[in-house]
């Protein structure tokens, strides 16, 4: 089933893995996201995250021109959806490094955590090789080619980064949010269904096949997925802001603003007082959030 109003440019909450800060592992590249949650661990409070990257800053200034430093510092950026400071810092290391894959590629999928898409096409078709291709890479090609609305080629970078990676819920993720960009909430349910069943799936995936459900008319469904993840008042709102009478203008506003949308943070109970969360407007609100992660 096709729908019209999915035809437009969607603000994805895509997942573009290779970045932060397990740079030395699978050819020293890292964990990312384009996104939500972008290279953070699900179990890192939003304190520890902006310690890390404290840290992480502290060190690079030392210290400017150590690519390790670098490349660290710039994901961990992400993981707080600080992308234009994250951009200048692996801007500068790929002037530095020009011919250093790693660095690459990790400039590549800032720039398209940044909406840069033809330059990141550019920047990461020299990540990697046909001889020693990286799913990450891969991954993140197809959302920079999603980004330009050249949805059938980017469905075929999934699939070539699937071939590497079977079943990684990331790519899946973004296939799905591929077909949904091109509106067949069908296939890209198919797909999100797929990911969130993956044992290694997180709350992001979840939100994405809570999101395409909910798109697609299946409230109760999407409902019970927002709520692994959301209080029931806060998974009762995203839903109701997916309904057809608010979806028009929230795509709009979506597609516009070139925003990554997320279901709402989860209020913190310990945190005391003060006024509660207020209800979210639209799908693009519904779903955006602070940070961007593919």
């Amino acid at each position: 089933m096709k729908r019209s109003v999915a035809k437009t440019r969607i603000g994805l909450l895509v997942v573009v893995t290779g970045l932060a800060l397990t740079l030395g592992a699978c050819q020293g590249r890292g964990p990312a996201s384009l996104g939500v949650l972008r290279g953070s661990t699900a179990s890192e409070t939003p304190e520890a995250a902006a310690e890390r990257v404290e840290r992480l800053g502290e060190a690079y200034e030392r210290d400017p021109a150590d690519r390790r430093k670098a490349l660290a510092y710039s994901a961990a950026l992400r993981t707080l959806g600080r992308t234009a400071q994250a951009l200048a810092v692996i801007e500068a290391a790929a002037v530095r490094y020009p011919g250093d894959k790693e660095v690459l590629a990790a400039y590549g999928k800032v720039l398209v955590d940044a909406g840069r898409a033809r330059q990141a096409e550019e920047v990461l078709s020299r990540a990697h090789s046909p001889e020693r291709p990286d799913w990450t890479v891969l991954s993140a090609q197809g959302i920079a080619a999603d980004q330009l609305g050249d949805h059938e080629r980017a469905r075929r970078l999934y699939e070539s980064a699937l071939a590497l990676k079977p079943e990684e819920p990331s790519i899946l993720t973004n296939a799905g949010l591929s077909f949904a960009m091109s509106g067949d909430l069908v296939a890209a349910e198919a797909a999100l269904r797929r990911a969130a069943a993956r044992p290694e799936a997180d709350k992001r995936v979840r939100q994405n096949l809570a999101f395409v459900l909910g798109l697609g008319g299946k409230t109760q469904e999407a409902l019970a997925v927002a709520e692994q993840d959301l209080s029931p008042a806060e998974a009762t709102a995203f839903v109701e802001s997916l309904k057809p009478r608010k979806r028009t203008d929230a795509w709009t506003v979506a597609r516009d603003a070139k925003t990554r949308p997320r279901a709402p943070a989860r209020r913190d109970p310990s945190a005391g007082g003060g006024k509660p969360p207020r209800r979210r407007r639209g799908a693009a609100s519904a779903l955006r959030g602070g940070a961007r992660s593919l």
